[in-house]
């Protein structure tokens, strides 16, 4: 069963060099205009210009595949309607991902000999994603739902400067065809000035946001816990080296979890850990441990996590209290009363709006994007 959960960002409007005021409503509008561009049409893989720029973070670990052959798959993403609420200031958008050729069949479950060969198509899943717009500066919060450790954003941002940068350029090819014109009354403006007017192409750049409440529930309430010192190889690859330390002393286990959260580098969190455990680097080497790096397995009453530095990702997913996905009162109220929480800590202005109201707006908005899906009863 998919595990289902969300994620919050900060993000932010980018033009060229210039950052977009939130407050601004034309900014607002050109984001929904954008995202709608986008969702003119499905979007296979990442476009080919920042093809190489994948985020790979979400995998802890990367094995060497140069001498393996695999099936290719190609990520799809579908925007099945985005809608902006200037009173709510939010776009909402119903995104959906899937990966073509990841499934061979799709099973009818009270017939298990009706089957739909399914191998050229994308099963794709739809993930609420909301974009919430600061009252002042530059800085907003994103929130989107995750299935399993797969959220929208990564996939989508690249879309939305392709698309913009497309329409920019689409744009100026036609300035320039229409300057190869004879004008008779020559009343224009100069090429270059008409081509100086077209908007820069818009980004948006988004961070993930850190919890502190989170962190120090679970710093409080941290039930036992594993440091692990890994060797690696030639390739950068995990080798069988490696040391497990059961972590008793509650200081201990306190300050290893903020060294693993803090912004330290890799080798000083090492040697700084071992300090922590009363452990002699030398001593390892003595033994042909050389620690190349070192993760934390952590239990608390949040579940079990690991932590990496400079890798906190899986600690700043949040799941439902409840297997499947939630409806949307349920949603709005827990993903609403988050950023409630994480504004103060993240410096964001901004009135957070009733979850009532925009659960009411979300349903109106997609019973008219797709009547045939299913719908999340409020």
């Amino acid at each position: 069963m998919a595990t289902w959960g969300y994620r919050v960002y900060t993000f932010k409007l980018v033009a060229g060099r210039e950052q977009l005021s939130q407050e601004i409503e034309a900014h607002r509008e050109r984001l929904l205009e954008v995202l709608n561009a986008v969702g003119q049409k499905t979007r296979v893989g990442a476009p080919r210009h920042v093809a190489a720029e994948i985020d790979t973070t979400e995998f802890d670990e990367l094995e060497d595949v140069s001498n393996q052959e695999f099936e290719k798959t190609q990520p799809t993403l579908t925007i099945r309607g985005s809608a902006y609420d200037a009173d709510l200031s939010a776009i909402h958008s119903n995104i959906a991902l899937g990966e073509q050729g990841l499934h061979d069949y799709a099973i009818n479950p009270d017939d298990g000999s009706d089957r739909v060969d399914v191998k050229a198509r994308s099963a794709e899943t739809p993930r609420r994603t909301d974009f919430y717009f600061a009252s002042a500066g530059f800085e907003g919060f994103l929130v989107t739902e995750v299935v399993g450790m797969k959220d929208p954003v990564p996939m989508l941002v690249k879309w939305i400067r392709r698309t913009s940068l497309d329409a920019r350029n689409q744009r100026l090819d036609e300035i320039s065809a229409e300057y190869e014109k004879p004008n008779p009354t020559d009343e224009r403006i100069s090429k270059t000035r008409a081509k100086a007017n077209v908007p820069k192409a818009l980004r948006v750049q988004v961070d993930r946001v850190a919890d502190p409440e989170l962190l120090n529930r679970i710093l409080g309430d941290i039930k036992s816990m594993d440091t692990e010192y890994v060797t690696l190889d030639e390739n950068n690859r995990e080798t069988d080296k490696r040391l497990i330390i059961k972590v008793r002393d509650k200081k201990a286990q306190r300050s290893i979890v903020k060294l693993l959260t803090g912004d330290t580098d890799g080798d000083a969190v090492i040697k700084q850990t071992l300090e922590e455990l009363d452990m002699d680097a030398s001593e390892l080497r003595g033994a042909n441990i050389q620690p190349d790096g070192v993760k934390a397995h952590v239990r608390s009453s949040d579940g079990n996590t690991t932590l990496a530095p400079g890798r906190l990702s899986e600690l700043f997913n949040y799941r439902f209290g409840s297997a499947g996905r939630p409806n949307n009162a349920s949603y709005y109220s827990i993903t609403l009363g988050k950023i409630d929480r994480l504004k103060g800590p993240s410096q964001v202005p901004m009135a957070v709006p009733e979850s009532f109201a925009v659960t009411e707006w979300v349903q109106r908005e997609e019973g008219a994007w797709l009547p045939q899906q299913e719908i999340s009863n409020a």
